[in-house]
Protein backbone atom coordinates (compact mmCIF):
# COMPACT_ATOMS: atom_id res chain seq x y z
CA UNK A 1 0.00 0.00 0.00
CA UNK A 2 1.47 3.35 -0.91
CA UNK A 3 1.91 5.66 2.06
CA UNK A 4 0.20 8.97 2.45
CA UNK A 5 1.86 11.77 0.52
CA UNK A 6 3.88 14.02 2.75
CA UNK A 7 2.45 17.46 3.38
CA UNK A 8 4.33 20.12 1.47
CA UNK A 9 5.39 22.91 3.76
CA UNK A 10 4.30 26.26 2.42
CA UNK A 11 7.05 28.86 2.02
CA UNK A 12 7.05 31.59 4.64
CA UNK A 13 6.01 34.65 2.67
CA UNK A 14 6.37 36.86 5.75
CA UNK A 15 9.99 35.79 6.09
CA UNK A 16 10.77 36.54 2.43
CA UNK A 17 9.09 39.94 2.62
CA UNK A 18 10.96 40.78 5.82
CA UNK A 19 14.29 39.93 4.17
CA UNK A 20 13.39 42.03 1.12
CA UNK A 21 12.28 44.95 3.30
CA UNK A 22 15.46 44.88 5.39
CA UNK A 23 17.87 44.60 2.46
CA UNK A 24 15.99 47.20 0.41
CA UNK A 25 15.82 49.78 3.21
CA UNK A 26 19.44 49.34 4.24
CA UNK A 27 20.56 49.66 0.60
CA UNK A 28 18.25 52.62 -0.08
CA UNK A 29 19.53 54.62 2.87
CA UNK A 30 23.15 53.89 1.98
CA UNK A 31 22.58 54.88 -1.66
CA UNK A 32 20.83 58.10 -0.62
CA UNK A 33 23.67 59.06 1.73
CA UNK A 34 26.24 58.28 -0.97
CA UNK A 35 24.35 60.34 -3.57
CA UNK A 36 23.94 63.33 -1.26
CA UNK A 37 27.62 63.24 -0.33
CA UNK A 38 28.96 66.70 0.50
CA UNK A 39 25.45 68.18 0.70
CA UNK A 40 25.03 66.64 4.15
CA UNK A 41 26.74 69.59 5.80
CA UNK A 42 25.57 70.81 9.19
CA UNK A 43 25.99 73.86 11.37
CA UNK A 44 28.98 73.08 13.65
CA UNK A 45 27.05 74.62 16.55
CA UNK A 46 24.34 71.95 16.14
CA UNK A 47 26.97 69.23 16.24
CA UNK A 48 28.84 70.64 19.23
CA UNK A 49 25.59 70.98 21.19
CA UNK A 50 25.54 67.16 21.42
CA UNK A 51 27.66 64.91 23.60
CA UNK A 52 30.60 62.77 22.44
CA UNK A 53 31.09 64.56 19.11
CA UNK A 54 34.86 64.93 19.42
CA UNK A 55 35.73 61.96 17.20
CA UNK A 56 33.08 61.84 14.51
CA UNK A 57 33.81 60.18 11.19
CA UNK A 58 35.25 62.44 8.48
CA UNK A 59 32.57 63.11 5.78
CA UNK A 60 35.41 63.05 3.26
CA UNK A 61 35.49 59.25 3.56
CA UNK A 62 32.48 59.02 1.27
CA UNK A 63 31.74 55.30 1.29
CA UNK A 64 32.41 54.80 5.01
CA UNK A 65 30.45 57.95 5.81
CA UNK A 66 27.47 56.80 3.71
CA UNK A 67 27.43 53.37 5.33
CA UNK A 68 28.24 54.38 8.91
CA UNK A 69 28.97 58.05 9.54
CA UNK A 70 25.53 59.43 8.69
CA UNK A 71 24.07 57.40 11.55
CA UNK A 72 26.54 58.75 14.12
CA UNK A 73 23.92 61.01 15.69
CA UNK A 74 22.28 61.89 19.02
CA UNK A 75 21.22 58.81 21.04
CA UNK A 76 23.56 56.58 19.04
CA UNK A 77 26.53 58.40 20.56
CA UNK A 78 25.15 57.70 24.03
CA UNK A 79 24.58 54.01 23.35
CA UNK A 80 28.14 53.70 22.01
CA UNK A 81 29.52 55.49 25.05
CA UNK A 82 27.61 53.26 27.48
CA UNK A 83 28.70 50.16 25.56
CA UNK A 84 32.34 51.16 26.06
CA UNK A 85 32.39 53.06 29.37
CA UNK A 86 29.24 51.92 31.16
CA UNK A 87 26.94 54.18 33.17
CA UNK A 88 29.57 56.67 34.29
CA UNK A 89 27.27 59.69 34.78
CA UNK A 90 23.70 60.46 35.78
CA UNK A 91 22.77 61.74 32.34
CA UNK A 92 23.21 58.24 30.89
CA UNK A 93 20.66 56.45 33.06
CA UNK A 94 17.72 57.31 30.80
CA UNK A 95 19.11 54.74 28.33
CA UNK A 96 18.23 51.13 29.11
CA UNK A 97 21.02 48.52 29.16
CA UNK A 98 20.13 45.76 26.67
CA UNK A 99 21.12 47.57 23.46
CA UNK A 100 24.52 48.82 24.71
CA UNK A 101 25.22 45.35 26.13
CA UNK A 102 24.55 43.83 22.72
CA UNK A 103 26.78 46.44 21.08
CA UNK A 104 29.57 45.60 23.49
CA UNK A 105 29.22 41.89 22.70
CA UNK A 106 28.91 42.36 18.93
CA UNK A 107 31.93 44.71 18.83
CA UNK A 108 34.12 41.63 19.32
CA UNK A 109 33.10 40.63 15.79
CA UNK A 110 32.04 43.85 14.05
CA UNK A 111 34.32 46.85 14.24
CA UNK A 112 34.11 49.78 14.83
CA UNK A 113 31.41 49.67 17.55
CA UNK A 114 29.18 51.83 15.33
CA UNK A 115 29.13 48.99 12.78
CA UNK A 116 28.10 46.61 15.56
CA UNK A 117 25.30 48.98 16.61
CA UNK A 118 23.97 49.23 13.05
CA UNK A 119 24.21 45.48 12.53
CA UNK A 120 22.10 44.90 15.64
CA UNK A 121 19.55 47.51 14.54
CA UNK A 122 19.34 45.97 11.07
CA UNK A 123 18.80 42.49 12.51
CA UNK A 124 16.18 43.91 14.90
CA UNK A 125 14.37 45.70 12.04
CA UNK A 126 14.22 42.37 10.19
CA UNK A 127 12.89 40.55 13.26
CA UNK A 128 10.27 43.24 13.81
CA UNK A 129 9.13 43.15 10.17
CA UNK A 130 8.89 39.36 10.27
CA UNK A 131 7.16 39.21 13.67
CA UNK A 132 4.68 41.95 12.77
CA UNK A 133 3.60 40.04 9.68
CA UNK A 134 3.35 36.74 11.55
CA UNK A 135 1.17 38.46 14.14
CA UNK A 136 -1.08 39.96 11.47
CA UNK A 137 -1.42 36.64 9.66
CA UNK A 138 -2.97 35.08 12.77
CA UNK A 139 -6.12 37.09 11.96
CA UNK A 140 -5.83 38.60 8.47
CA UNK A 141 -4.68 37.44 5.01
CA UNK A 142 -1.06 37.78 3.97
CA UNK A 143 -2.02 40.71 1.70
CA UNK A 144 -2.78 42.73 4.85
CA UNK A 145 0.63 41.82 6.28
CA UNK A 146 2.28 42.99 3.04
CA UNK A 147 0.40 46.31 3.18
CA UNK A 148 1.45 46.82 6.79
CA UNK A 149 5.07 46.28 5.80
CA UNK A 150 4.83 48.86 3.02
CA UNK A 151 3.29 51.35 5.46
CA UNK A 152 6.10 50.66 7.91
CA UNK A 153 8.70 51.33 5.20
CA UNK A 154 7.31 54.80 4.40
CA UNK A 155 5.99 55.83 7.84
CA UNK A 156 7.48 59.20 8.93
CA UNK A 157 10.56 58.57 11.04
CA UNK A 158 10.71 54.82 10.29
CA UNK A 159 14.31 55.19 9.12
CA UNK A 160 15.23 55.27 12.81
CA UNK A 161 14.78 51.49 12.88
CA UNK A 162 18.01 51.30 10.87
CA UNK A 163 19.90 53.86 12.98
CA UNK A 164 21.93 53.13 16.09
CA UNK A 165 18.84 53.36 18.28
CA UNK A 166 17.05 50.75 20.42
CA UNK A 167 13.63 51.32 18.82
CA UNK A 168 13.82 48.40 16.40
CA UNK A 169 15.06 46.10 19.14
CA UNK A 170 12.22 46.87 21.54
CA UNK A 171 9.64 46.56 18.76
CA UNK A 172 10.97 43.18 17.64
CA UNK A 173 10.90 41.82 21.18
CA UNK A 174 7.43 43.25 21.80
CA UNK A 175 5.72 41.76 18.74
CA UNK A 176 7.32 38.35 19.23
CA UNK A 177 6.33 38.35 22.91
CA UNK A 178 2.70 38.92 21.96
CA UNK A 179 2.95 36.36 19.16
CA UNK A 180 4.26 33.71 21.55
CA UNK A 181 1.48 34.52 24.03
CA UNK A 182 -1.18 34.12 21.37
CA UNK A 183 0.36 30.76 20.47
CA UNK A 184 0.18 29.68 24.11
CA UNK A 185 3.98 29.61 24.51
CA UNK A 186 3.96 31.57 27.73
CA UNK A 187 7.50 31.01 28.90
CA UNK A 188 8.84 32.39 25.62
CA UNK A 189 6.34 35.25 25.82
CA UNK A 190 7.41 36.21 29.34
CA UNK A 191 11.16 35.98 28.70
CA UNK A 192 10.93 37.89 25.40
CA UNK A 193 8.84 40.53 27.16
CA UNK A 194 11.45 40.73 29.92
CA UNK A 195 14.08 41.52 27.31
CA UNK A 196 11.76 44.12 25.77
CA UNK A 197 11.55 45.85 29.15
CA UNK A 198 15.37 45.79 29.28
CA UNK A 199 15.66 47.58 25.93
CA UNK A 200 13.48 50.65 26.60
CA UNK A 201 10.94 51.70 29.19
CA UNK A 202 8.11 51.30 26.68
CA UNK A 203 9.09 47.65 26.33
CA UNK A 204 7.52 46.95 29.72
CA UNK A 205 4.13 48.02 28.28
CA UNK A 206 3.96 44.61 26.60
CA UNK A 207 2.85 43.37 30.02
CA UNK A 208 -0.55 45.00 29.32
CA UNK A 209 -1.58 42.82 26.34
CA UNK A 210 0.07 39.77 27.90
CA UNK A 211 -1.90 40.26 31.12
CA UNK A 212 -5.12 40.73 29.14
CA UNK A 213 -4.52 37.50 27.22
CA UNK A 214 -3.59 35.60 30.38
CA UNK A 215 -6.64 36.88 32.26
CA UNK A 216 -8.93 35.90 29.44
CA UNK A 217 -7.41 32.51 28.62
CA UNK A 218 -5.44 31.12 31.57
CA UNK A 219 -4.99 33.17 34.74
CA UNK A 220 -2.24 30.87 35.97
CA UNK A 221 -0.05 32.59 33.33
CA UNK A 222 -0.36 36.04 34.91
CA UNK A 223 3.07 35.89 36.64
CA UNK A 224 4.71 35.24 33.27
CA UNK A 225 2.60 37.96 31.66
CA UNK A 226 3.82 40.50 34.21
CA UNK A 227 7.46 39.47 33.90
CA UNK A 228 8.31 42.42 31.57
CA UNK A 229 7.69 44.80 34.49
CA UNK A 230 10.63 43.26 36.37
CA UNK A 231 13.19 44.73 33.96
CA UNK A 232 12.55 48.46 34.52
CA UNK A 233 12.03 47.80 38.24
CA UNK A 234 15.42 46.08 38.50
CA UNK A 235 17.12 48.80 36.45
CA UNK A 236 15.58 51.52 38.61
CA UNK A 237 16.79 49.81 41.79
CA UNK A 238 20.28 49.42 40.32
CA UNK A 239 20.70 53.07 39.32
CA UNK A 240 19.48 54.19 42.73
CA UNK A 241 21.91 51.81 44.44
CA UNK A 242 24.68 53.22 42.22
CA UNK A 243 23.91 56.70 43.56
CA UNK A 244 22.42 58.19 40.39
CA UNK A 245 18.93 58.79 41.75
CA UNK A 246 15.83 58.31 39.64
CA UNK A 247 15.36 58.50 35.90
CA UNK A 248 12.78 61.27 36.48
CA UNK A 249 15.44 63.35 38.23
CA UNK A 250 17.91 62.73 35.41
CA UNK A 251 15.34 63.76 32.80
CA UNK A 252 14.59 66.98 34.69
CA UNK A 253 18.24 67.84 35.32
CA UNK A 254 19.73 67.01 31.91
CA UNK A 255 17.10 66.39 29.24
CA UNK A 256 14.61 69.31 29.54
CA UNK A 257 11.91 66.81 30.44
CA UNK A 258 9.70 66.42 33.48
CA UNK A 259 7.05 63.96 34.52
CA UNK A 260 3.47 65.15 33.95
CA UNK A 261 -0.02 63.77 33.62
CA UNK A 262 -0.71 62.70 30.01
CA UNK A 263 -3.64 65.12 29.70
CA UNK A 264 -1.42 67.98 30.90
CA UNK A 265 1.11 67.31 28.14
CA UNK A 266 -1.63 66.88 25.56
CA UNK A 267 -3.34 70.13 26.59
CA UNK A 268 -0.07 72.06 26.30
CA UNK A 269 0.50 70.50 22.87
CA UNK A 270 -2.94 71.63 21.66
CA UNK A 271 -2.23 75.15 22.87
CA UNK A 272 1.11 75.10 21.08
CA UNK A 273 -0.60 73.79 17.93
CA UNK A 274 -2.68 76.96 17.56
CA UNK A 275 0.07 79.34 18.68
CA UNK A 276 1.32 82.08 16.41
CA UNK A 277 3.86 81.56 14.91
CA UNK A 278 3.24 77.82 14.77
CA UNK A 279 5.88 75.26 15.64
CA UNK A 280 5.82 73.07 12.53
CA UNK A 281 7.49 70.04 14.09
CA UNK A 282 5.05 70.22 17.02
CA UNK A 283 2.17 70.21 14.56
CA UNK A 284 3.57 67.18 12.75
CA UNK A 285 4.13 65.36 16.04
CA UNK A 286 0.62 66.08 17.29
CA UNK A 287 -1.02 65.12 13.98
CA UNK A 288 0.81 61.77 13.90
CA UNK A 289 -0.03 61.14 17.55
CA UNK A 290 -3.74 61.85 16.95
CA UNK A 291 -3.70 59.71 13.80
CA UNK A 292 -2.23 56.85 15.83
CA UNK A 293 -4.94 57.23 18.48
CA UNK A 294 -7.70 57.26 15.84
CA UNK A 295 -6.31 54.10 14.26
CA UNK A 296 -6.22 52.43 17.68
CA UNK A 297 -9.95 53.10 18.02
CA UNK A 298 -10.97 51.58 14.69
CA UNK A 299 -13.40 48.67 14.70
CA UNK A 300 -11.96 45.21 14.30
CA UNK A 301 -8.64 45.83 16.04
CA UNK A 302 -8.01 43.20 18.69
CA UNK A 303 -8.49 44.42 22.25
CA UNK A 304 -4.97 43.46 23.39
CA UNK A 305 -3.48 45.57 20.58
CA UNK A 306 -5.73 48.50 21.43
CA UNK A 307 -4.79 48.30 25.11
CA UNK A 308 -1.08 48.11 24.29
CA UNK A 309 -1.25 51.10 21.95
CA UNK A 310 -3.17 53.34 24.35
CA UNK A 311 -0.87 52.39 27.24
CA UNK A 312 2.19 53.20 25.12
CA UNK A 313 0.76 56.59 24.10
CA UNK A 314 -0.08 57.37 27.75
CA UNK A 315 3.51 56.51 28.74
CA UNK A 316 4.93 58.85 26.10
CA UNK A 317 2.69 61.68 27.25
CA UNK A 318 3.94 61.41 30.84
CA UNK A 319 7.14 63.02 29.53
CA UNK A 320 6.57 66.74 29.10
CA UNK A 321 9.51 67.84 27.00
CA UNK A 322 10.85 71.22 26.04
CA UNK A 323 10.12 71.63 23.14
CA UNK A 324 6.74 69.94 23.48
CA UNK A 325 6.25 66.42 22.10
CA UNK A 326 9.89 66.16 21.17
CA UNK A 327 10.69 62.82 19.45
CA UNK A 328 7.00 61.87 19.22
CA UNK A 329 7.46 61.00 15.54
CA UNK A 330 9.83 58.26 16.70
CA UNK A 331 7.77 57.25 19.72
CA UNK A 332 4.66 56.66 17.58
CA UNK A 333 6.57 53.90 15.79
CA UNK A 334 6.36 51.85 18.99
CA UNK A 335 2.58 51.86 18.66
CA UNK A 336 2.78 49.03 16.10
CA UNK A 337 -0.99 48.26 16.07
CA UNK A 338 -1.44 51.37 13.91
CA UNK A 339 0.12 49.44 11.01
CA UNK A 340 -2.35 46.59 11.54
CA UNK A 341 -5.33 48.93 11.69
CA UNK A 342 -4.22 50.97 8.67
CA UNK A 343 -3.54 47.84 6.61
CA UNK A 344 -7.04 46.54 7.37
CA UNK A 345 -8.68 49.88 6.54
CA UNK A 346 -6.86 50.18 3.22
CA UNK A 347 -8.00 46.81 1.91
CA UNK A 348 -9.27 47.27 -1.69
CA UNK A 349 -8.33 50.97 -1.53
CA UNK A 350 -5.34 51.05 -3.84
CA UNK A 351 -5.60 54.74 -4.65
CA UNK A 352 -5.83 55.68 -0.98
CA UNK A 353 -2.86 53.42 -0.22
CA UNK A 354 -0.81 55.04 -2.98
CA UNK A 355 -1.64 58.58 -1.85
CA UNK A 356 -0.91 57.82 1.80
CA UNK A 357 2.39 56.13 0.93
CA UNK A 358 3.39 59.11 -1.20
CA UNK A 359 2.71 61.61 1.58
CA UNK A 360 4.34 59.48 4.26
CA UNK A 361 7.32 58.64 2.08
CA UNK A 362 7.99 62.32 1.39
CA UNK A 363 7.75 63.19 5.09
CA UNK A 364 10.07 60.29 5.94
CA UNK A 365 12.64 61.55 3.42
CA UNK A 366 12.48 65.12 4.79
CA UNK A 367 12.90 63.89 8.36
CA UNK A 368 15.79 61.63 7.34
CA UNK A 369 17.60 64.51 5.65
CA UNK A 370 17.11 66.66 8.73
CA UNK A 371 18.40 63.87 10.97
CA UNK A 372 21.52 63.44 8.85
CA UNK A 373 22.09 67.21 9.04
CA UNK A 374 21.95 67.12 12.85
CA UNK A 375 18.44 68.51 13.29
CA UNK A 376 16.77 66.87 16.29
CA UNK A 377 13.49 65.95 14.59
CA UNK A 378 13.03 62.39 15.78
Amino acid sequence: MPGKPKAVRQPDGALRRAVLYTVAMRALYAAAALALGGRLTADPRLIRSNDFTGRLMDPGRRLSYALLGVWERFDTLWYLHIAQAGYDRQKAIVFYPLYPLLIRAAAWIAHPPLAAALAISTAAAFCFAWGLQRLIELDLPSSAAARALVLLAVWPGSFILFAGYADGLVLALTVWSIYFARQGRWWLAGITGLFAGSAKAVGAVVAVPLAYLAWREDRRRLPLALLPLAAPAAFSLWIRAAGYGSAAAAYAAHWHTRVAYPWTTLGAAFRGFVANPPELILRLNLILLLLACLLLLTRGLRMEYRLYGLAAVAMFLTKRTDPLLQSTVRYVLAVFPVFIAAAALLEDRRRGMAVLCGIFGLLNAVLLLGFWRWSLLV
